[in-house]
């Protein structure tokens, strides 16, 4: 058996060094990950005078532990979601800053005014008093809802279970489809597309929507008034379904394949004056 020599050995230990410097950016790769979406619920506190906060989608009193607001927003992330429960007291400002969130849900009865970034996919459930600030990719409301939406909404949805809807919802921005659909009614109730800005108003369920304001059918011009009516007059453009509200830190792409290709090379011409060495 043949022993490698001080001077073989000081050559690997050259290309095995080498080569782990070589694979150090792939393997970086592997172990660089985006933080994972954290759900977290909301409840208006009023010894706090303020919002408090509980991780995860139910907010639990009995635990009386829980992040106040000021902590929440040196933590909250692109990607995260909030489901705001009903509180003490009424009505309050909920201000997340600048955040997009994945999802926005406000819970039955609960009251809020909440300031986002943008909100991916927004719930509004039955009796809840509130409005919305920031973009909306898709929103969804549930039976008996007050909510305003002040800016643009790519998609809205209302459900309601009784014979007709009941609904006050309104919105300052743009809407690029508005739908209410009943349980028992068999298509939609109201079905509008490219909404204009600030055209969007239901009242008690009933539609105050100008007809020159949408559009029945996708991919058709709002109607103007017959006063109004000129050859260079555009409709506003919905809300584009962009890929506005998908900026939710991401694993990096490896990049390991190069480097791999490279360190072999390496180890194989080392391989190579090993051999040469051996057979002198």
């Amino acid at each position: 058996m043949r022993f490698i020599g001080t001077k073989k050995k000081k050559l690997i230990a050259l290309l095995s060094a080498a080569a782990m410097l070589i694979l150090a950016p792939g393997l970086s790769s592997f172990t660089s990950h985006a933080d994972d979406p954290v759900t977290y619920s909301a409840r208006f506190n009023t010894a706090e005078n303020d919002w408090t906060f509980q991780q995860g989608s139910t907010y639990d009193e009995s635990l009386g532990q829980y992040y106040s607001r000021a902590y929440l927003l040196t933590i909250l992330k692109d990607g995260d979601s909030i489901v705001v429960y009903a509180g003490d007291g009424g009505f309050h400002e909920l201000h997340l800053g600048d955040v997009k969130l994945a999802n926005l849900t406000v819970h039955n009865n609960a009251q809020a005014a909440v300031v986002t970034g943008g909100v991916n996919e927004c719930y509004i459930l039955a009796g809840a008093f509130c409005s919305v600030n920031g973009d909306v990719r898709s929103a969804s409301l549930y039976d008996n809802t007050t909510c305003t939406f002040n800016d643009n909404v790519a998609e809205m949805t209302l459900y309601f279970s009784d014979s007709a809807p009941s609904s006050n919802i309104s919105c300052g921005g743009t809407v690029g489809h508005f739908a209410a659909l009943g349980d028992w009614y068999n298509g939609s109730y109201y079905n509008f597309y490219n909404v204009s800005a600030g055209a969007l108003v239901i009242e008690n369920g009933a539609s105050k929507v100008p007809y020159y304001a949408y559009s029945p059918e996708p991919g058709t011009d709002n109607q103007q008034p017959a006063d109004q009516a000129s050859p260079d007059q555009t409709s506003p453009a919905s809300s584009s379904d962009d890929d506005e509200y998908d900026h939710v830190p991401k694993t990096g792409e490896a990049m390991i394949y190069p480097w791999l290709f490279l360190a072999s090379v390496l180890c194989f011409a080392g391989s190579i004056i090993l051999r040469k060495k051996e057979t002198r």
